[in-house]
């Protein structure tokens, strides 16, 4: 998941894609996620 996004989504995101369960968060810190500005 983009590190970027903040905890405070993860309830909008599970109700969005009907997830019940707790799910398993991956942060991935690739070059796919920053910005231009930041390379």
């Amino acid at each position: 998941m983009n590190p970027n996004i903040s905890a405070e989504y993860i309830d909008k995101i599970k109700i969005a894609f009907g997830i019940d369960s707790e799910p398993v968060i991956r942060y991935n810190h690739s070059e796919h996620y920053k910005c231009h500005i930041d390379r």
